[in-house]
């Protein structure tokens, strides 16, 4: 299997947020769209970074 084959069944949306929005949006996202990461993206859209379920669920850990 090829990632292509991935990419194919799931599709290529890429989910993207800007860094100053709230972590509550992007669990909405997660769950709306059956997802489990969202790139997060400068005003120009460019990429800086990722968070994916597993930093929201170390972030509740570790902060409440």
């Amino acid at each position: 299997m090829l990632i292509r084959d991935i990419l194919a069944a799931k599709g290529a949306r890429v989910e993207t947020l800007w860094p100053r929005r709230p972590l509550a949006e992007a669990m909405t996202r997660f769950d709306e769209r059956n997802i489990s990461s969202v790139v997060v993206t400068d005003h120009a859209g460019n990429p800086i970074g990722i968070v994916t379920d597993r930093d929201v669920l170390k972030a509740l850990v570790n902060h409440g």
